[in-house]
């Protein structure tokens, strides 16, 4: 289900999942079987064990019996010391988003899926896994209860646990493609007209408004944000447009990423200042709503376009201070502040004292981190916390940061295919920076 050709058009190192493939391997088990096992791991990216790829590659026996002799340096344990190199020597957890992740999670679901438990379980034509996904089609419904109980036990011997909410013993004949889904898929949006155009925002709006609704998710909003992007654009609809994303981005946050990517590739309409009125407010109700409930994802969105905006922010913008941003949306907070469109110093927040308590270690080290870097704080205490980390402070040392300066000045983002253009260059790749020696806080 993940294909491994090439893809650099689409900036990604390799072709990837196969959706459509993975719905008719589906639909051809649910024409020979009854009943199928749905099974989902539990937070897998975040929870896996690093210690497990040599188990995985080698056998759980013969890894540990190497490792007692002290003999454990084949490329597998090489593998598990450079993840956990990665995350400050953690065991548990790989990173998420980078192709080589899928490729490290793959050989660990193929040792998984060889373990004596399942193997046995597993034909050519029964079964299709994509990622952490399992399906698999068994004649009755015994079967398939004894099926997911022994995938449970294979999967407890490499530490990982079912999501029990997605997993479970289903008939084939309930498995389907929700009817919405082809609704949006028909809907033109390419070579339209303006009257086209206003008609089809207009009744992309309302599928997305009614069936959130009736489905009692966000999902089909996501669906349609995603066809708005594809439209043409046109002078005299884009005020509709740019309402319809707002309100999107509003009532639904899993839409920011599309709503954030409409507004910076088209910011050339906020020059009409009635508009970059309305883009501040809803800018400012973003932070203010998403904040308290710890929506890092969509607060440092709408971050990031008050940096390639430059859109300044003030005190009375956030809700209040007692609650520290999450570590990302915090990171951009330093980065908005450097680049004075933060007319107020991180102090505000109180953060040090709980940044000391926490560590370098812990899920703040890249704030902490770029905050002694960058010079955002001259507490010898905070220095000494990242210093004191070898990896860190030779990082430190050579000026290496995780902030792309040049993200506040991108010309264009794809959020889909992760990447975003500076003028006519094609960035794919953090790089260092020249770094400010301003104090800010």
């Amino acid at each position: 289900m993940y294909g491994l050709d090439e893809n650099l058009a689409d900036g990604r190192a390799f072709r990837g999942l196969d959706f459509d493939q993975w719905h008719e391997k589906i639909y051809q088990i649910g024409s020979d079987y009854p009943f199928a096992v749905e099974a989902d791991i539990s937070r897998f990216f975040y929870t896996t064990y690093t210690h497990s790829f040599p188990w995985a590659v080698l056998g759980k026996k013969k890894a540990k019996e190497l490792a007692k002799i002290k003999k454990n340096d084949t490329w597998s344990d090489k593998l598990d010391l450079a993840i956990r190199r990665c995350q400050s020597s953690e065991t548990f957890g790989i990173p998420v988003g980078p192709d080589t992740s899928r490729i490290i999670a793959e050989l660990l679901m193929v040792g998984v899926e060889g373990h004596p438990s399942l193997k046995r379980h597993l034909a050519q034509d029964n079964a299709v896994r994509l990622i952490d996904d399992f399906y698999i089609g068994c004649n009755s419904e015994d079967d398939a209860r004894k099926i997911l109980s022994d995938l449970e036990t294979a999967l407890w011997d490499f530490n990982l646990q079912l999501n029990e909410d997605k997993s479970g013993v289903k008939p084939t004949k309930h498995k389907h493609t929700e009817i919405w889904r082809y609704e949006f898929d028909s809907i033109k949006t390419k070579h339209l007209n303006s009257k086209d155009e206003r008609s089809t925002i207009l009744g992309l709006l309302d599928k997305a408004l009614h069936l959130s609704a009736i489905e009692g998710n966000e999902l089909p909003a996501v669906w349609a944000s995603r066809r708005l992007l594809n439209l043409n654009r046109y002078e005299e609809n884009l005020s509709l447009l740019l309402d319809t994303f707002l309100r999107l981005g509003r009532d639904f946050p899993s839409t920011m990423k599309h709503v954030s990517e409409f507004i910076i590739n088209n910011r050339e309409i906020f020059h009409d200042e009635k508009r970059a009125k309305k883009l501040r407010r809803w800018i400012v109700s973003s932070i203010r709503s998403n904040l308290p409930k710890e929506n890092d994802l969509e607060v440092a969105l709408a971050l990031f376009i008050c940096g390639v905006l430059s859109i300044s922010l003030e005190k009375n913008d956030f809700p209040e201070f007692e609650t520290l941003p999450g570590p990302v949306s915090f990171a951009l907070i330093g980065l908005l502040r450097q680049h004075r469109l933060l007319n107020f110093p991180l102090g505000e927040w109180n953060w040090r004292p709980t940044y000391k308590q926490m560590g370098a270690t812990s899920p703040i080290w890249l704030p902490l981190y770029e905050a002694v870097l960058r010079g955002w704080t001259s507490d010898k205490s905070l220095e000494k916390e990242v210093t004191k980390l070898p990896l860190l402070n030779e990082l430190r040392k050579n000026k290496v940061t995780f902030l792309d300066d040049g993200l506040f000045k991108l010309a264009q983002i794809n959020f889909a295919r992760r990447f975003y253009t500076f003028k006519n260059k094609k960035i794919t790749a953090n790089r260092t920076v020249k770094l400010s020696t301003n104090k800010y806080t």
